[in-house]
């Protein structure tokens, strides 16, 4: 599988992402899920889900995202970490 890092796309909103991204040929997208990134940690039940929905209604997967997280006893990590799954 040929995954993209979303972070090369940080310009663009998480909603153009998907055909973005499958129009270039990946596969797949690792999604940052970080503070300036694609999905803001502390609105992790909403964009989470949002974007997930949107990579897989356009055939995309989402194998790995990239986070600022150093502990899991930041805020929020163990959350994003759960819902990633």
């Amino acid at each position: 599988m040929l995954c993209v890092y979303s972070g090369c796309f940080a310009k663009l909103p998480v909603a153009l992402l998907p055909e973005t991204i499958s129009g270039m040929g990946f596969e797949g997208v690792d999604l940052t899920v970080m503070p300036g990134g694609h999905v803001d940690p502390s609105k992790y039940m909403v964009q989470m889900d949002r974007a997930f929905q949107m990579f897989q209604d356009a055939s995309l997967e989402v194998p790995m995202i990239s986070t600022n997280y150093t502990s899991a006893s930041q805020p929020f990590a163990y959350a994003v970490f759960y819902v990633s799954d």
